[in-house]
């Protein structure tokens, strides 16, 4: 887009605005000029004053890749079962007081944690031209699972793709609680005194399911 008219393409080779010529012409980012190419199989559409990028405006990217949907953030999200899976060892050697606290403030941390992920995540899809993306408001409703599904539907129906984070997050979250089950089965009281008691094993088994959204 221009820099100096807002809703004015900026400069570059676009289809003839006279059908019958056939070839591509020069847009100057404020008027056509007599520069004409040779037009190729597939080129954009002329350019329109005033066509808005996203809505219905997408023409104006006819001859690149899409958006990408993945972004830093999203992978982040993805990755939080891995830290329930890190601190089971940790909270297994803790006696069961600390472990607690410990298991709070991790809790914690990673409900945070996936609000600012979330949020950031879907302000980035909207500068990339993602007219509607899940808002990040959605991560508490059972974190993250709610927001990463809406997003994926959402995505997908822009640019065809985009299932991969709630697929994978789902993944990750199946093999925490499997570690998690492991965990317990060669857990003895002397050796996971935070997990011995039904009161512990609720609130690790809790925290490794990713009841952070709580």
């Amino acid at each position: 887009m221009s820099d100096d008219v807002p809703g004015v393409p900026a400069a570059g080779w676009f289809a003839d605005p006279d059908p019958t010529n056939g070839q591509l012409r020069w847009w100057n980012g404020a008027a056509w000029t007599e520069h004409t190419a040779p037009r190729p199989v597939e080129v954009a559409p002329p350019p329109l004053r005033g066509t808005a990028v996203g809505a219905g405006g997408r023409w104006l990217e006819a001859q690149s890749a899409p958006p990408s949907p993945y972004t830093p953030w999203v992978w982040v999200m993805v990755g939080t079962p891995f830290i329930s899976m890190a601190s089971y060892g940790a909270l297994a050697a803790l006696p069961w007081a600390a472990g607690t606290i410990v298991w709070m403030l991790l809790s914690l941390a990673v409900f945070v944690l996936l609000v600012v992920s979330a949020f950031f995540d879907s302000a980035t899809l909207r500068s990339r031209g993602f007219t509607n993306p899940a808002h990040g408001a959605w991560v508490f409703l059972i974190a993250p699972l709610v927001y990463l599904s809406l997003r994926s539907s959402r995505v997908h129906k822009q640019v065809g793709k985009g299932n991969a984070p709630a697929n994978l997050y789902v993944l990750a979250l199946l093999l925490s609680v499997v570690v998690y089950v492991a965990l317990m089965g060669v857990s003895t009281p002397s050796a996971c005194s935070a997990c011995g008691s039904p009161t512990g094993i609720v609130q690790l088994g809790a925290f490794g399911a990713g009841s952070v959204g709580r």
